[in-house]
């Protein structure tokens, strides 16, 4: 019987060891120690005051690349730019009704929606006032225009813009030192807008989330008494206020958030009240009801990687003490990245990517300079992953003080190429279909173990009885 057993338990062994690698699928590896090179860089422009704000990557994989053009005397804009799969121009638009660019999304038909801040020039500043109310442009997938709607009639101010789950859009900024929130259908028509804060403070949102329960969540900043403070705001579907927290004192401002796999939510920006340096970028992470789990600091001394451009060799150098968090993501790997700037001694400012892990631990930092024409400083003001486990920054190029470009680069690939799953779902799922293949195999094992024992008794029965039946012929066949 235990050589019955031994059999069984081998057999069902090798078939644990089959099913491994099934379970396992779709689990990431590690990212890697060292920060991905510069696969490419390109520019874009030349106009006065050129500061790209959006990036996205594009359903034939390239990009798109939206933001602001026109300083003082000169009439504001927004610049929209087309390129391929290596950052080559493809086509540009220019929309002379808005002052800037709160978001870009790719449409279902190929084309894009951009909201922004429309205008008039009529008194003010140089000729201008602004702004004149929230603006949706709808183009096809060359930039034309195809229709364009403006949504408020009040000098609000836009600041980010994401398209929801129905389609349609939702908007976050800043209206009379209140927080804002406008959603519309996918033609642009209001469905409803709230305000949020309290009346003595300067509210206002620089991001805003659709969050895994169909509601949203907005963060941005308060400022109350001399002081500003990280805040977020979570609210259902209909835009009502769930709850209100903010993180913080002294002088803060967050400029980007996400919302993380279990469900809890990361801010990023920038701290004069924390950290070694005399401004540091601040990442605060909250579980799903707001509540601080974890806040880092990032820069100062001995944290930023530097290349000099110069085959982009490493300098040891640990900056200004000037270092800012301008866009956040979570990356393909469960971790977190962030891009912005540090300034250097010399008031020279280096684009900078940070890798995190989810708990917040850098695994790389890395400064991408511009390598241009000679070079000059760059913010990298936006940042996505892209398909092939990359990363692309687009931001502002200071060429002079009247020659400014768009400045976009693509890194190597950094991390394994992301799944694409739904919105929201990701972690879930995979976790779900790991727990019924897991569960299979034990039925499949449980079934496998007690056919073999059976098989091998009902074998063992038969030899048994056969032996007995061999021992009795013999009996009577020598019986005297």
């Amino acid at each position: 019987m235990l050589l019955i057993k031994n059999k069984a338990l081998s057999l069902i062994a090798l078939l644990l060891m089959l099913l491994l690698p099934i379970v396992n699928a779709g689990s990431t590896s590690s990212a890697p120690s060292a920060p991905p090179a510069m696969e490419w860089d390109a520019y874009y422009g030349g106009n006065a005051g050129l500061s790209a704000s959006q990036v996205i990557q594009t359903s034939d994989g390239g990009y798109a690349i939206a933001g602001r053009q026109g300083v003082h005397a000169i009439p504001p804009s927004v610049w929209l730019v087309k390129t391929d799969a290596t950052g080559k121009m493809e086509w540009n638009q220019t929309y002379d009704y808005l002052l800037n660019v709160a978001g870009l999304v790719q449409t279902s038909d190929g084309g894009y929606m951009m909201a922004g801040d429309s205008y008039t020039t009529q008194e003010g500043y140089q000729g201008i006032t602004y702004p004149q109310g929230i603006m949706l442009v709808k183009t096809d997938a060359h930039g034309g225009v195809q229709w364009k709607k403006t949504l408020t009639g009040t000098k609000d101010g836009s600041s980010y813009m994401i398209q929801t789950s129905d389609g349609g859009y939702i908007i976050g900024g800043s209206i009379d030192k209140s927080g804002f929130l406008i959603k519309t259908d996918a033609s642009g028509r209001v469905e409803w807008n709230r305000t949020y804060g309290e009346p003595d403070k300067n509210n206002s949102f620089s991001s805003v989330i659709q969050t895994m329960d169909g509601g949203y969540a907005a963060a941005g900043t308060a400022e109350f008494n001399d002081t500003s403070a990280f805040w977020l705001v979570k609210t259902d579907g209909n835009g009502n206020a769930l709850w209100s927290k903010t993180y913080g004192s002294g002088d803060n401002q967050a400029n980007s958030a996400v919302q993380t796999t279990d469900g809890g939510y990361v801010l990023a920006g920038n701290t004069h009240s924390y950290g070694a340096g005399a401004s540091d970028a601040w990442l605060v992470k909250t579980d799903s009801h707001g509540i601080i789990l974890w806040n880092r600091t990032y820069g100062g001394a001995g944290l930023i990687t530097l290349h000099s451009g110069a085959g982009d060799a490493e300098v040891s150098s640990d900056g200004a003490g000037y270092d800012f968090a301008y866009s956040l993501i979570q990356t393909s790997d469960g971790g977190l990245a962030f891009a912005g700037k540090t300034l250097m001694p010399n008031n020279y400012a280096l684009a900078w990517l940070v890798k995190m892990d989810a708990a917040g631990n850098v695994e790389w930092n890395q400064t991408y300079p511009n390598r241009q024409m000679g070079g000059g400083g760059w913010s990298a003001n936006c940042l996505i992953e892209t398909s092939d486990g990359g990363f692309a920054l687009a931001g502002s190029w200071d060429f002079t003080d009247s020659i400014n470009y768009y400045y976009l680069v693509k890194t190597e690939p950094a991390l394994p190429p992301p799944t694409p799953t739904p919105t929201g779902s990701s972690s879930t799922s995979s976790n779900f279909i790991k727990v019924i293949v897991i569960v299979m195999a034990a039925l499949v094992a449980v079934a496998v173990f007690t056919s073999l024992i059976c098989y091998f008794k009902k074998r063992s029965h038969a030899e048994t009885n056969k032996d007995s039946e061999i021992g009795q012929s013999s009996k009577h066949r020598f019986q005297p």
